[in-house]
């Protein structure tokens, strides 16, 4: 059950999440990715980790941040009772879900580049700070949950010192997402950033680059991803990423000389959904 304090709190100042990155191309270098083999592989060390990670990440905004006992039994009420199947946020501020390969890094990442979400993790005033993790019982995906709440203003004064104490500086370590050629590194890029029902997906041709550079940002602010094909064909990787995520819509980005109509329908026959070129 959550705590009575936080029943008692608006339901309407709760949103939930679900953990899809505004800006694909951004997941390549962030300030805080986890290390090789940093990874954590247990429930509790995920939730140690998000908690270092959320620290670290105020620290950046000049925000202070101490654990709270009230936004951490929230947490760990929502985190459990979403794991045991019983859908909604249980008062929860950001709620996430992922398979149990996927990282924790990912997963908090994901949460800062979605403009609600990123609003409850660096809100100024509510510098309480709660996380749960918990595995489901068939082991297969991780139920996240953080709560945020106002515990004083005192909390809210950054104090370095303090902060190393308590959490040790995350790895600031280039990530790499490297595939066989630039179709499949796009690809295992949308893997690790994008679950299924992704907002948006751009095509764009692989054989040259301008296509692909003014699509980027509009993917991004779309919250979608681009993938790149050859002008006449798609890849396998991509036809899989593209079953995978199930984006609505897809825009096909440059004329037939980029993207040929062939290549098109090869898209389309994989999805069966809403499509668009963007073409001169």
């Amino acid at each position: 059950m959550c705590s009575v304090g936080a029943a008692m709190r608006s339901t309407t100042r709760r949103i939930g999440v679900a953990a899809v990155a505004v800006a694909a191309a951004a997941a390549l270098m962030t300030s805080f990715p986890a290390a090789a083999g940093a990874e954590p592989a247990t429930a509790e060390a995920c939730q140690a980790r998000l908690k270092q990670l959320t620290a670290w990440a105020r620290a950046e905004q000049g925000l202070g941040t101490v654990e709270s006992a009230e936004a951490q039994a929230v947490a760990e009420a929502s985190s459990r009772l979403r794991a045991d199947g019983i859908d909604g946020h249980h008062e929860a501020s950001v709620i996430a879900v992922l398979l149990i390969d996927r990282s924790c890094d990912v997963a908090f990442e994901n949460l800062i580049r979605s403009p609600p979400h990123r609003a409850w993790v660096f809100h100024p005033e509510n510098c309480g700070m709660g996380w749960g993790a918990v595995v489901d019982p068939g082991g297969t995906s991780r139920f996240i949950a953080g709560d945020f709440d106002d515990v004083g203003g005192e909390a809210c004064i950054l104090d370095e010192g303090a902060l190393r104490a308590a959490w040790p500086p995350p790895p600031r370590e280039a990530a790499r997402v490297a595939g066989a050629d630039r179709y499949e590194t796009a690809a295992r890029l949308s893997r690790r950033v994008f679950d299924p029902g992704v907002a948006a997906v751009f095509i764009a041709t692989g054989e040259d680059y301008p296509d692909a550079l003014a699509a980027g940002p509009a993917a991004a602010a779309a919250g979608g991803h681009l993938l790149l094909v050859p002008r006449g064909s798609v890849p396998a990787v991509v036809s899989a990423e593209l079953r995978r995520i199930r984006p609505r819509p897809v825009v096909v980005v440059g004329g037939t000389a980029a993207v040929s109509d062939g290549a098109k329908a090869t898209i389309d026959r994989h999805l069966a959904d809403t499509f668009d070129r963007w073409a001169r």
